[in-house]
């Protein structure tokens, strides 16, 4: 859940140049503490707005994390990214082309049901499962990580167990969208539609063409 939206808007304004010039850039939440629920994203060589992304770290022991977080040199890991869509296609057919092959033969041999497109299940059910994060995100030589202060943040733990039902949420002024935690949530930022889920979060810049999960 987006808490401060002007800080997001932020850090979006500072990751939307990165993504233009052909990076995969993820977001890296600002750590306040050493956490052991989280993965981890090393900063490497700074870039204009962000960092070259040195690598990722699994979820950490209490001494690691602490480690991490003292060292000022780590992210929390927020699982989401901003980048091309082309420039994706592009990584993924140089770093994991048979997860890209089995993409295109899944949609390739897709049809129509109403209002859903079937993806080809055998292509589908061929392609080899793996992360972003490790798959292409740590082996790309244009990857980059742009810091998240957490009070851009809800914890998805209090507010999937400790939230109210009801949340007030504002975007934009003065528009403002009400609804439930475990229902999806649709609000417009600029230039960007926002879709959020449990499981899926997409974002689309219409006007940049960059796409965003």
């Amino acid at each position: 859940m987006i808490g401060d939206v002007q800080a997001f808007q932020y850090s979006v304004s500072l990751a939307a140049p990165l993504a233009e010039a052909g990076y995969l850039v993820t977001f890296g939440v600002v750590p306040t503490q050493p956490e052991t629920g989280y993965g981890y994203i090393a900063c490497g060589e700074a870039l204009e707005g962000g960092h070259h992304l040195a690598a990722f770290i699994e979820k950490p022991n209490a001494q690691r994390a602490a480690e991490l977080v003292e060292s000022g040199d780590y992210l929390w890991n927020s699982g989401m990214f901003l980048l091309r869509a082309s420039s994706y296609l592009d990584q993924l057919q140089r770093l994991q082309p048979d997860m890209l092959a089995a993409c295109e033969a899944a949609v390739s041999a897709a049809h129509r049901d109403l209002d859903f497109l079937r993806l080809g299940e055998a292509a589908f059910l061929s392609c080899p499962a793996d992360s972003i994060d490790y798959a292409v995100m740590e082996h790309c030589e244009h990857a980059a990580v742009v810091p998240w202060p957490l009070n851009g943040v809800i914890s998805v733990v209090s507010m999937r167990f400790g939230q109210p039902s009801n949340l007030t949420l504002q975007a934009m002024p003065p528009k403002v969208i009400r609804g439930s935690p475990t229902h999806r949530i649709r609000w417009c930022l600029p230039n960007i539609a926002w879709s959020r889920h449990w499981a899926c979060r997409i974002w689309l810049s219409w006007r940049h063409r960059i796409a965003c999960w």
